[in-house]
């Protein structure tokens, strides 16, 4: 088995881990799954430095990172996984007191996106004219509630 497969038990090695397993195990696993990676990368804004490196730890470690695609053959519903996403903050891991706080200190990332959200390396994709400005969730519920249209989801289409 690869050395890295049995030292490092992570998501992002599942290439590696897989290619070590014995030809039957592993092509059973290629019966079901495929997996491919490529390199993530990313330009955040100095105004995320700080943010970043609190979080992360450096820059440099959210600029090029690994993403594994793993992929069911059947259904073919997939999952990306990157090291650095079991790493990024949860408001559901935040006390109250301290979400308050961060509210009170960070922006919120959407209220400027080009100073608040990295960007690819391509760059970022505008609009053709300016987009209207966010709505809150409180003010999108009140709005729906009081309005007299009325939406029907559309049908989703049957697998076969």
């Amino acid at each position: 088995m690869d050395v890295v497969a049995t030292e490092q038990r992570e998501i992002v090695a599942l290439d590696q881990i897989i290619a070590g397993l014995p030809s039957e195990e592993r092509e059973r696993f290629d019966r079901f799954f495929h997996i491919s990676t490529t390199v993530g990368e990313l330009n955040p804004p100095q105004t995320m430095y700080r943010w970043i490196e609190k979080y992360f730890g450096s820059v440099d470690a959210v600029r090029r990172q690994k993403v594994v695609k793993v992929t069911n053959r059947w259904t073919l519903e997939s999952s990306l996984f990157n090291e650095l996403r079991a790493h990024r903050p949860l408001e559901a891991r935040i006390p109250s007191a301290l979400a308050e706080e961060i509210a009170r200190s960070h922006p919120d990332p959407f209220d400027d996106p080009e100073a608040n959200t990295p960007e690819d390396v391509f760059g970022r994709v505008k609009a053709p004219t300016p987009l209207p400005p966010r709505i809150s969730r409180s003010t999108t519920a009140s709005t729906a509630s009081s309005s007299s249209m009325s939406t029907t989801p559309s049908p989703s289409p049957r697998r076969r």
